[in-house]
């Protein structure tokens, strides 16, 4: 018996100490602060609920209403009321009375509908999962869970852009930073989902330029597409990113994977821009904010670098065999 118990605490100390071994790796180390920034985040933001579960300011009421708007004209289904409301290009000039009296209110050409989406699809996946919640309750909690995903998505974004130590960094600063939190607590409004989102799409778009990678392309412009529909404020992040891949390209005109990375992105993003009737096409391609900083990049540079660089290797593969087949004709000669 004895044998056995020192046979068991021996093994049990090996374990230990694999485990201790283990959790000093870096990217233990990475995980585990940036999974605890995570909760700090989430628990900071549900603070509130000490108080109760309330919506706390204007815009969180409306972007309920919309939601609860989703779902009425959708019969209960979040799928259909999307497509009520992308129909608005078909069928415009349906006025909420209950606004801007006594002509009306079209919400959905001077609305967006990301918030609604997001709590109006969350709360239809819970109920089939027949969980017992409520439209107004899961409205509060989405920009806090979302907000609190930042903490992680931050931490990739800043290790592609430089490493895994600039990545917790970055995560501990947002997980901390108060005027985020403050603007993203239980029962804000929608930056909880914008940011979160405007981080992957920004992480996914340096992915797509370091690895040659159309479909993270694709997805960074999807990440940003639907932060269109959630936040005014996308304007900023997607001229910032059109700015810095203008600099770039104009300084390497040669870097052909983020000039393919780059047209994917804004394919996607602008199609998102013009298909929201807020917005349409002439934001998305002949406005002010789409002039400076996406026009010469996203029709210009992308292609000319891609084409160029294409062609010159098109150009020097035929020159390469056609020198080949040459020297082998003459040979047997």
């Amino acid at each position: 018996m004895k044998g056995l118990a020192g046979r068991a605490a021996r093994a049990l100390a090996g374990a230990l100490t694999r485990a201790l071994s283990a959790a000093s790796e870096p990217r233990v180390i990475a995980f585990l602060v940036v999974a605890l920034g995570f909760a700090l985040a989430l628990l900071l933001r549900l603070a509130p609920m000490r108080w109760g579960v309330y919506l706390n300011e204007f815009d969180p009421f409306y972007e309920y209403y919309l939601a609860e708007k989703v779902l009425e004209k959708g019969g209960g289904d979040p799928l259909r009321g999307m497509a009520w409301w992308f129909s608005w290009w078909f069928n415009r000039g349906e006025k909420d009375t209950l606004f801007w009296a006594p002509k009306g209110r079209d919400l959905r050409a001077t609305s967006q509908p990301g918030a609604a989406f997001f709590s109006a699809t969350t709360y239809a996946i819970l109920r089939a999962l027949g969980l017992d919640v409520d439209l107004y309750t899961v409205h509060a909690f989405i920009p806090a869970v979302g907000a609190a995903t930042a903490s992680i998505f931050v931490y990739f974004l800043a290790r592609e852009m430089w490493d895994s130590s600039a990545g917790v960094l970055a995560s501990l600063l947002i997980t901390c930073s108060w005027p985020f939190i403050y603007r993203t607590n239980l029962g804000a409004k929608h930056e909880g989902i914008a940011i979160p989102l405007v981080l992957l799409s920004m992480t996914l778009l340096i992915q797509s330029a370091k690895r040659g990678s159309l479909l993270r392309g694709l997805g960074a412009g999807l990440a940003m597409g639907l932060a269109v529909l959630s936040w005014g404020g996308f304007l900023y992040p997607w001229n910032l990113i059109s700015l810095a891949v203008l600099a770039w390209l104009l300084l390497n005109p040669g870097d052909v994977k983020l000039a393919r990375a780059y047209l994917a992105f804004v394919v996607v993003t602008d199609l998102f821009i013009a298909a929201t009737p807020r917005f349409g096409p002439k934001t998305a391609f002949y406005s002010p904010a789409a002039h400076a900083s996406t026009t010469t990049a996203t029709v210009l540079l992308p292609i000319l670098a891609t084409v160029r660089l294409e062609g010159m290797a098109w150009a020097r593969d035929s020159i390469d065999a056609a020198t080949a087949s040459h020297g082998t004709n003459a040979a047997g000669e």
